[in-house]
């Protein structure tokens, strides 16, 4: 009797392609071995087709937890409204990784609790393995909701990572504290404010006008003009010591609030001076701040000082020299 070459040849090549199709949806070796052992008839009943689901969240091991891909498909597959699922889903599932891989849930998770309202729990999670980028990203998410607390909140922890490592971008630190200055100070929150303003400076010192004259504003209200003028003299004198000194339009408006509390204090000399500086500023200044309506100003403010107390030009230029070293 002739051998069926034909029906062998077939029955292998079935068995071949059934082992590759079921290999590309990650069954185990185990299985795939009863499948190259099974005859292709019993193969054709045993083994239907995944579903696109099944193929998603099929990447598990023998104890059923789901891989990292399987698991974030999942999780970036669920609705985004859906939180607390999805929160529940991430603890089970992190639990059957190792912790190298554990960690890279650890963003997300912080991002599902901030979400939930459970801003405390956030900020320690995300401080525990000292991820200033996702605190710095959750603020930000605080601040367009008007969210004070939870800003208070994430710059508290950014304050505890200050000196551990890892970057952190000192211009937007420095300005969720510059916000939250300005918060403080328009609801009469007067030590909150200050020190507010106090930590935008110190991320960003010598660059930005926005929190030193916000402090010295403030400072001045509260009658301790002079720490005002201290401050800002400060600001002016170290600028140019920086990698990035105060460009011009900063530096006027830091001159300009340097004149207007030399005025309320009766240093007319000083604060002719300073206006004039900023007149000198004034060209450098882009269209959107209305150069020409500045100018006008600057001169109708000079005009109002006493003319016994203006300097000559010499008399100016070493004192605007004394207040900005590389000028």
């Amino acid at each position: 009797m002739r051998p069926r070459i034909p029906f062998l040849l077939i029955s292998s090549l079935i068995v071949l392609l059934l082992l590759l199709v079921f290999r590309a949806g990650d069954l185990s070796s185990a299985l795939a071995s009863n499948l190259a052992a099974t005859g292709p008839a019993r193969l054709l009943v045993v083994t239907p087709t995944p579903s696109a689901a099944g193929m998603a969240g099929g990447a598990a091991d023998g104890g059923g937890c789901l891989r990292y891909p399987a698991l974030m498909h999942r999780l970036q597959a669920m609705s985004i409204g859906d939180a607390e699922t999805r929160l529940q889903m991430l603890d089970k599932g992190g639990a059957c990784l190792d912790p190298e891989r554990r960690a890279l849930l650890t963003p997300l998770k912080g991002e599902l609790l901030h979400s939930l309202g459970r801003y405390t729990e956030s900020c320690e999670l995300l401080s525990s393995v000292g991820a200033k980028t996702s605190i710095l990203a959750q603020s930000e998410d605080a601040y367009k909701a008007g969210n004070w607390e939870a800003l208070s909140l994430y710059m508290g922890c950014i304050e505890k990572l200050r000196d551990q490592e890892g970057w952190v971008s000192p211009g937007l630190a420095s300005e969720q504290y510059y916000r939250l200055g300005l918060h403080y100070d328009q609801t009469s929150h007067t030590d909150e404010a200050l020190e507010a303003y106090t930590q935008a400076i110190l991320w960003n010192p010598g660059v930005y006008s926005g929190p030193l004259v916000g402090k010295a504003h403030l400072l001045s209200q509260l009658g301790r003009r002079g720490e005002a003028v201290q401050l800002l003299q400060y600001a002016l004198a170290h600028s140019a010591q920086r990698a990035q000194p105060l460009d011009n339009v900063n530096l006027f408006i830091l001159v300009r609030e340097l004149a207007s509390l030399w005025e309320a204090d009766g240093n007319f000399s000083s604060a002719y001076c300073a206006n004039r500086e900023g007149q000198r500023l004034v060209p450098a200044l882009p269209a959107a701040m209305k150069p020409q309506a500045l100018q006008a100003n600057l001169e109708a403010q000079i005009n109002r000082l006493p003319t016994a107390s203006i300097p000559d030009a010499q008399a100016c230029q070493k004192l605007i020299a004394s207040w900005i070293p590389d000028r």
